[in-house]
């Protein structure tokens, strides 16, 4: 959406989503609370879901106030709303990982995400504050987070950003990101999905399929042919 925003579903557009006793922040073995460090005096931090929605509430308006969305859970009359919640129930499962953004002690942005099935993550809203942008902390953050992915199993990461959306984009298929996918969005308009595979020969393979390496015949054996 703007510099360092994911777009999605997030917090602020279907409400009631969040299930805040599920502490899935301790996906990566962490406790809320806990601060990891990223370069200089900059770190990220673990948050629990009555921790982190206050921050995001405080700030959501203020980074993005030029871009226009829909507000998908105002359209729904109350009998849709609560059959909404009803199956978010579901979800309780489902890992989700609050993380902020801190220069010292000051709050300089967030990122979270949440699981999408066995093998993806998918990174759902992410927000630098205007003063700390172009300075590098999203692609430390986003090697941060690709690390912990990685170590617990995770497959593929996925987001979604609004199509023109280069200052986000650029940084991610810098990191190894790939597009996957256009979408048109009711909440946020025309979306391009971004996809970070951490199986070298899965990711070969998005290039064979897309006819750009024909000539790596030995991906053929992982075919069904």
């Amino acid at each position: 959406m703007i510099c360092g925003n994911d777009s999605c579903l997030d917090y602020g557009i279907i409400k009631g989503i969040h299930n805040s006793n599920n502490n899935d922040a301790e996906m990566i073995a962490y406790s809320a609370g806990a601060r990891f460090p990223l370069f200089d005096d900059y770190s990220v931090g673990v948050l629990d879901d009555q921790t982190f929605l206050p921050l995001l509430e405080q700030y959501r308006a203020q980074v993005f106030a030029n871009t226009l969305t829909f507000s998908a859970w105002e359209a729904l009359n109350a009998s849709e709303q609560n059959a909404l919640k009803t199956w978010q129930q579901h979800a309780d499962s489902l890992v989700r990982l609050n993380l902020v953004l801190y220069q010292g002690d000051a709050f300089i942005g967030w990122s979270w995400g949440r699981q999408l099935d066995q093998e993806t993550f998918y990174m759902a809203s992410s927000a630098i504050l205007e003063l700390w942008r172009r300075r590098g902390i999203y692609s430390a953050l986003l090697r941060w987070l690709l690390t912990q992915l990685n170590a617990q199993g995770v497959q593929i990461v996925r987001s979604r950003h609004l199509a023109t959306d280069n200052a986000i984009i650029i940084p991610k298929l810098k990191a190894g990101f790939v597009m996957t996918g256009m979408e048109l969005s009711d909440v946020a308009g025309t979306l391009v999905q971004l996809s970070y595979f951490f199986n070298k020969r899965r990711r070969e393979m998005l290039d064979f399929r897309a006819g750009f390496r024909l000539e790596d015949r030995g991906l053929l054996e992982h075919l069904s042919l």
